[in-house]
C-alpha cells in the first residue's frame, strides 16, 4: 500500500482537532478541518516506512526566536483502514515522541 501519496485523516488523541493530510512525493499539507488553516511541510522519505517533515509555512506559529524542529515519522502497522505511526522531534531516538493513528478515510 502506497502511503507516500494521497489523502489521510488525523484525529490526535491529545486534542479535539481534526486534520486532513494531503501528501505527494515532496510535500505534506495538513488542513485543520475546523478553520481550514493549512500547514505545509517538505517531506523526505528515508525508506518505505520512515520520513521526515520540515515546516515550510502555515499552522501554529512557534514562540519568538524558536526554530521549528524536524519531525521524524515511522509507520509501524498498516491495515485496510488506518496506519499506526510514531512521530519524534529531531530524531527517532528522541525522548519527545508520540504514537497515534492516521486514517485512510474520514471518520
Amino acid at each position: 500500500m502506497c502511503l507516500s501519496k494521497g489523502e489521510f485523516y488525523f484525529y490526535p488523541k491529545s486534542s479535539n482537532k481534526k486534520y486532513k493530510i494531503i501528501r505527494d512525493d515532496k510535500f505534506q499539507k495538513e488542513v485543520t478541518l475546523s478553520n481550514n488553516d493549512t500547514a505545509i511541510h517538505k517531506i523526505n522519505w528515508i525508506d518505505d516506512c520512515t520520513y521526515s517533515l520540515e515546516h515550510i509555512s502555515g499552522g501554529v506559529k512557534p514562540p519568538e526566536g524558536m526554530k521549528r524542529p524536524k519531525i521524524y515519522n515511522r509507520i509501524i502497522i498498516v491495515t485496510n483502514n488506518y496506519y499506526l505511526f510514531k512521530a519524534c522531534v529531531d530524531s527517532l531516538n528522541s525522548k519527545y515522541c508520540l504514537n497515534d493513528t492516521i486514517w485512510l478515510k474520514a471518520k
